[in-house]
């Protein structure tokens, strides 16, 4: 694997752990104070359950799922301490909503609508819709932002507080490329101004050696980095891979480094969620692959200085499968 990176990133990313799983664990810490004691207290591994209030109408079945005879009788939908305040229809939504308060105290949301490959018959507005709810009983939409990335930004619609930016990257139901749109917040996010839309990995854009030769991207999952200066992809283009695109100039967004996720055959797997560790050096992702069982994987990769830019630590892999639902762990 070739991978060329540029030595201001490595000044800022000395290690790079790269974690797979198919799942989320949630982390709760109760409330109460301890006596006093300046003893660290433990982590609950899970979450208390919910007390729903008396007019709420909480799941019935397993979280998450809807029983056919309710969606047969007529769902309507579930709540648990959570009321309709108000509401903005516009015509409809798709994947991703992000949200962001300027320094003047506007509430913003950020929300992206069905691709335009998927038609647009009798739709008005297309791309990212930008909604302004400082007064929460009245949102009201001020923007629609219609660069090619917010047309179909997939699962990539995120916003950086500490930079105060929009990304997204160009999705387009799974027929994207590398392109890359950052856009300002810090003025009023109410009107985000676009700073790049780049695309990455090109001669064009001068960082065409940071891809392999042969290799194609194409948009899907992507994230900022805490300090805003590097954007992480889940690429979906030819063969599956991470990559990292160094934002440090936002109106000149630079492709940096890519590694090539392994196939476990016969199983395809490929990229999917993925969030950064608040430290910068770890970046947590949900990887997706099936074939008659699920199989989560667990990769901690390594950045240095010294060739190879990117070291492999080990991997542990779970599979559950079968009709007993029964789970398998290895390592090595």
């Amino acid at each position: 694997m070739s991978i060329a990176l540029r030595a201001d990133w490595y000044r800022r990313f000395m290690t790079f752990g790269l974690v797979a799983v198919s799942s989320v664990v949630l982390w709760g810490c109760g409330g109460g104070g301890d006596g006093g004691s300046s003893q660290p207290q433990a982590i609950p591994l899970t979450v208390p359950k919910a007390t729903c209030g008396p007019t709420d109408n909480p799941e019935s079945g397993l979280q998450g799922q809807v029983p056919a005879a309710l969606r047969a009788s007529g769902f309507k939908g579930f709540n648990c301490n959570l009321s309709l305040v108000a509401q903005s229809k516009g015509e409809g939504a798709s994947w991703q909503h992000a949200w962001f308060q300027d320094k003047a105290g506007h509430n913003c949301n950020y929300y992206d609508t069905s691709s335009p490959v998927n038609g647009t018959a009798l739709r008005t507005n297309l791309g990212t819709v930008v909604l302004d709810t400082t007064n929460a009983s009245k949102p009201t939409p001020t923007a629609y932002l219609t660069t090619q990335s917010m047309l179909d930004p997939w699962e990539s619609l995120k916003v950086n507080e500490r930079r105060q930016l929009l990304g997204a990257e160009d999705g387009r139901n799974a027929a994207g490329t590398g392109q890359l749109d950052l856009y300002d917040l810090s003025g009023d996010c109410r009107n985000p101004q676009l700073l790049s839309t780049v695309t990455t990995g090109t001669a064009a854009n001068g960082d065409a050696a940071a891809l392999p030769a042969g290799q194609i991207l194409a948009g899907h999952e992507g994230n900022f980095a805490p300090d805003g200066l590097t954007w992480y992809s889940g690429d979906r283009g030819t063969p599956k891979k991470y990559t990292a695109t160094d934002i440090s100039n936002t109106t000149h967004p630079v492709l940096i480094a890519t590694w090539t996720l392994p196939q476990l055959v016969p199983t395809t797997v490929t990229t999917h969620g993925l969030t950064i560790s608040d430290d910068g050096t770890r970046a947590y992702v949900s990887q997706a692959g099936v074939l008659g069982s699920n199989v989560d994987l667990l990769w901690t990769l390594a950045m240095s200085r010294s060739a190879p830019p990117i070291r492999k630590y080990g991997r542990s892999a779970r599979s559950c499968g079968g009709t007993a639902g029964k789970c398998s762990t290895r390592s090595r």
